[in-house]
């Protein structure tokens, strides 16, 4: 979610990455996402998201990811 649906649903500190705002991030291959869903199996699971952290916390990792952290 950007910070446009977030402002339209009156969600404060979300949908932006800044201090102060709660850290919702999904990590994914750019060219290997695929919905897999269907109306007899609407909750097949996605490919290509590799983790998803909801206000900063590792909810989903599919896999070993290398990151660095940036501190200002």
């Amino acid at each position: 979610m950007t910070s446009m649906p977030a402002g339209l649903l009156s969600l404060k500190n979300r949908g932006v990455i800044r201090a102060g705002s709660c850290a919702d991030v999904v990590i994914f291959e750019e060219n290997e996402v695929l919905d897999r869903s269907t109306i007899i199996d609407p909750a097949a699971q996605a490919e290509g998201i590799r983790g998803v952290l909801v206000n900063g916390q590792v909810m989903l990792m599919t896999e070993w990811i290398p990151v660095r952290v940036l501190v200002k």
